[in-house]
């Protein structure tokens, strides 16, 4: 292939540079630790690519700064910055099993002086920082030695552009990701400096957020229009894939209990639902509030307010999120909290099944929010031993990895079942409606070697990470008090329904009223709008999407 010596010229100075090519090492050094730490498989390549485009701009600019003497402080402080990071990173990987991003800006947030003293004596020891010290000694000798051979290698020049080539075309891809979908993870998460300016901006905006909604919140009124309000439980659950779930035609008994009680008649399933995000937090804040449009989520009422308002007593059980001053989400900032609830457990358990013990019945109309841990990962931490019933050669086309992975997934679905089962349980003998819905989905080997969630916007088919279970559960009493309610939360069961739907419902079942409720927005309201397009995720068309085959 015949190359144009002006270009050939141009990729000679650029990337053959001795300079150049120990700034690409010492960025991949930087960005390796999160693709060592698991968090982002099979990357390493594309890893590669971001570290040769960044390198190759800090090459750039290390030039235009030659001219005025100001490249040589220019290239200690860019190094410094990518060892610090890499050092950073891979210490709270092996330590933390974290690394750099939004949550280590809420820590250090909420940490106090006498906290931060307190890590630091037990974390960054001496031997700690000597560690460090010569790590990022030898990473930078080695950066100098590696470079200085690679420079007189054509074929180290040749990869080195390609590799930058590649990385400008996926930022590219990246940036029209987040421009449709809003979706600030994927590749960015890749690179130590886009995480950590990432997460800093996306703490700084979800802390904005919260400021809102309890201005929002701090002055809502709603009044309850019935005689005979009825007890509302709603259960949220954790990264449930609707598609392994025995209720929705799964071939693996996942869901004993519950099946039983819909085949009694018991359990209203229903068949279409859609979360609007595939990540928790953002669901979160989604499924709380009355408007969960882009633009007025944060100018929102909170639905267990408005239930407060009305008159129930507001109770909450969270097996995920503690309530911290300054919060930068929904469930776990203090004043929204209080906002929200009379009461709330102040701590975590092992298994959801042991936070129940803490469900108290109280005297006149009640609201209960549960927030289980569910399925989420790490699958086989979510259910005690004796609920191992599927292994690895009830997999047969998977491999064994893929095959012992799925087995923990749905052990911890079958544990969610006698979990959500027990809670029907110690409801039935009152006037009561339970709901349960997932977060977001899961999606686990079915397009491929991965599993998890919060990449909807990149897979091939976003259904599994997108639908999730919906279900409602009626005590004999609330049917009987309210045959009219019963009849049209059963007639339901098919209507195409979005997860941030439930607080218009939760209005209608509740028969509260506020001036923020919509009736085109609850799914057993005559006024509901069945045909509306189903837009999640920002963009994803909902409605568009292949359900496989089974």
């Amino acid at each position: 292939m015949h190359i144009p010596p002006a270009v050939r010229q141009i990729a000679t100075k650029m990337w053959s540079s001795p300079v150049a090519l120990f700034l690409l090492l010492i960025n991949v050094m930087s960005n390796l630790a999160a693709e060592l730490w698991g968090h982002n498989e099979g990357s390493v390549l594309l890893i590669l690519a971001l570290s040769a485009l960044t390198s190759t701009i800090e090459f750039g600019i290390y030039l235009l700064l030659r001219k005025i003497r100001l490249h040589h402080a220019f290239l200690v402080i860019v190094v410094a910055w990518h060892l610090v990071l890499g050092i950073v990173d891979g210490y709270l990987a092996l330590t933390f099993h974290c690394i750099i991003g939004r949550d280590i800006f809420r820590i250090i947030a909420e940490t106090t002086p006498q906290e931060a003293r307190a890590f630091f004596s037990a974390y960054v020891t001496a031997p700690v920082l000597g560690a460090a010290i010569a790590t990022a000694i030898a990473a930078t000798l080695t950066a100098l030695l590696l470079a200085k051979v690679l420079s007189k290698r054509g074929v180290a020049t040749m990869c080195y552009g390609m590799l930058a080539v590649g990385g400008a075309a996926a930022c590219i891809y990246s940036g029209y990701h987040y421009l449709i979908y809003r979706d600030g993870s994927g590749i960015p998460q890749l690179q130590a400096t886009t995480r950590f300016i990432h997460g800093l901006g996306e703490f700084n905006a979800l802390h904005r957020q919260i400021a809102s909604l309890r201005a929002a919140n701090a002055t809502v009124t709603a009044t309850s229009t019935t005689s005979h309000p009825a007890t509302v439980v709603v259960i949220i659950g954790e990264s449930y894939s609707a598609f392994h779930s025995q209720l929705y035609g799964y071939d693996k008994e996942t869901t004993p209990c519950l099946a039983k009680r819909a085949d009694q008649g018991q359990l209203i399933v229903y068949s279409d639902a859609a979360t609007l995000y595939d990540r928790t937090e953002a669901t979160m804040r989604s499924i709380f509030t009355l408007n969960s449009s882009m633009g007025s989520q944060s100018q929102s009422p909170l639905f267990p307010v408005c239930f407060k308002a009305a008159g129930y007593h507001t109770s909450m059980l969270d097996n995920q999120y503690f309530v911290i001053d300054n919060g930068i989400s929904v469930l776990n900032d203090k004043t929204l909290s209080e906002m929200m609830f009379d009461e709330r457990n102040g701590r975590r358990f092992g298994y959801d099944a042991n936070m129940l013990r803490s469900i108290t019945h109280g005297h006149g109309p009640q609201l209960y929010v549960i927030h289980l841990y569910g399925q989420h990962f790490d699958y086989k931490d979510r259910y005690p031993q004796e609920f191992e019933h599927f292994h690895s050669d009830d997999y047969p086309s998977m491999n064994a990895e893929q095959g012992t992975i799925t087995a923990q997934y749905d052990n911890a679905t079958r544990y969610n079942d006698y979990v959500v089962d027990r809670i029907i349980g110690m409801f039935e003998g009152q006037n009561c409606v339970i709901v349960y819905l997932s977060d977001h989905g899961e999606e686990l080997f079915e397009l491929g070697n991965f599993r998890g969630h919060s990449t909807a916007a990149y897979s091939a088919n976003p259904i599994y990470q997108l639908k999730v279970p919906f279900m409602v559960w009626m005590s004999e009493q609330f049917e009987h008090i309210h045959p009219e309610k019963a009849r049209l939360i059963r007639k339901a069961v098919n209507r195409p329904i979005l997860t941030d739907e439930l607080p218009h419902f939760l209005m209608d079942v509740a028969e509260i009223q506020t001036s923020h409720y919509r009736p085109e927005k609850s799914f057993i309201n005559e006024h509901y709008d069945s045909v509306k397009p189903r837009v999640v995720m920002h963009s994803i068309d909902y409605n568009s999407l292949t359900p496989p085959s089974r």
